[in-house]
Formats: C-alpha cells, sequence, structure tokens
C-alpha cells in the first residue's frame, strides 16, 4: 500500500493527539445533559444557517459565470442544432464536440468556486460564533481543569467541525435530523416496552 502525504500528515496527527490524550494533556470533557434535545435544536439552527449560506453562494455564483454559462449553452444549441441538418459533417460535430466542453468548463468552474466560497463563508460564520461542540459539550464546567491548549485545539475543532457541517450543505444536515429523530423514537420505543 502506498502512502501519500495527505494520510501520513493525518497519522501523524492521529498519534500526537492519541498521546496528549494519554500524557493527560488532553482530558474528557463530557457532554450536555439532554444531549438529544440539543443536538435536535443545534441541527435545526444549521439547517437555517445552511440555507443562507447557500442562497447566497448561488446568487455570487450567478453573478459571476452565468453570463459565461448562458453564452457556452447557446453556442452549444446552435451546433447541436446545426449538427442536425448535416450530421455526417464532422466539422459541425467538432464544433458541437468543442462547444460542449467548454459549457462543462464553465459549469465545473461555477460549481468549484461555490464550494470554495461556501466553505470560506461557512468558516467565517463558524469563526464568529455559530459552533457544534459548544453545544453539544460542556467544556467551561466549573470543575473541569481543561489546559489552555486544549481548549484552543477543541475550538479550533469546533470551528472546523462547524463550518465542514455547513459547507455540506442542507441535504447532508437534513440526513443526519433524520438520524437523530430515528435514534430517538427507536430509544423511546426500547424504554416504553420494558
Amino acid at each position: 500500500m502506498k502512502l501519500n502525504w495527505r494520510d501520513a500528515i493525518g497519522f501523524i496527527i492521529f498519534v500526537t493527539l492519541a498521546a496528549l490524550a494519554g500524557y493527560n494533556m488532553l482530558i474528557g470533557i463530557p457532554f450536555a445533559e439532554n444531549i438529544f434535545d440539543v443536538a435536535t435544536k443545534l441541527v435545526g439552527a444549521l439547517i437555517v444557517i445552511t440555507a443562507f449560506v447557500e442562497r447566497t453562494t448561488a446568487v455570487i455564483g450567478s453573478i459571476w459565470f452565468d453570463d459565461d454559462i448562458d453564452k457556452a449553452s447557446a453556442e452549444e444549441n446552435s451546433a447541436r442544432k446545426a449538427l442536425k441538418d448535416k450530421p455526417e459533417d464532422t466539422e459541425r460535430l467538432n464544433k458541437l464536440s468543442d462547444s460542449s466542453m467548454n459549457l462543462a468548463t464553465w459549469r465545473a468552474k461555477k460549481s468549484k468556486m461555490r464550494l470554495y466560497l461556501s466553505l470560506f463563508m461557512a468558516l467565517a460564520v463558524s469563526a464568529v460564533g455559530v459552533r457544534t461542540l459548544g453545544s453539544l459539550l460542556l467544556i467551561d464546567t466549573p470543575k473541569l481543569t481543561v489546559t489552555a491548549f486544549q481548549r484552543c485545539f477543541y475550538y479550533t475543532a469546533d470551528i472546523v467541525i462547524t463550518a465542514g457541517l455547513i459547507a455540506g450543505g442542507s441535504k447532508g444536515l437534513i440526513m443526519i435530523a433524520d438520524l437523530i429523530s430515528t435514534i430517538i423514537q427507536h430509544t423511546k420505543e426500547k424504554l416504553l416496552s420494558k
């Protein structure tokens, strides 16, 4: 098996964190008492925020790319119509192929830009205060002695995780909400059957 540089960095980070935890530099942080209620409200709030981020990136993407995409689409349609008149004409076939490739390139550029912009906006939103772990874990418990390093690492991880959830889109968050709902329902059924 060939190890690439990303795998190597991930492995080094994992081993370093495990070693720090082993030397009690990273302690366990307790969960919120009613974690399912908190998680349900959190996912609901994240879905709303994610919808705002998605809509904003869609508008910006349209401003930056729709003119070029519309031109490329019109060229492709024109080439497609011209090819219908003479399907055996290789020059027209090549023109259709080129225009289709141009359209696909513009759509890919827009998609990639939206992904980067979405991640950037999600990081910004998370950095200014929208957090996931902060709602689910009780890091500010008075009896808990969290080192400055762990607190810094915790907040960094919280920002990155929250940004990933937001940038991942509302469909992914809705799937998480459905999963939480299923777990809660299954747990209630088990408790009622006892």
